[in-house]
């Protein structure tokens, strides 16, 4: 089932994926799978 996560969740994600691929200059399959965990969501929300 899926979980629906409020627009703040998803522009905090956004937010901090974005500033993750510029700073170490990673993929964003990279970074999704270090990000998420950290706030409580697959990698593949992530994406």
């Amino acid at each position: 089932m899926s979980k629906k996560f409020d627009q703040d969740a998803k522009d905090r994600v956004v937010r901090l994926v974005e500033d993750r691929i510029l700073a170490e200059g990673i993929f964003m399959q990279e970074v999704c799978k270090i990000v998420a965990p950290k706030l409580g969501v697959s990698w593949h929300t992530a994406r």
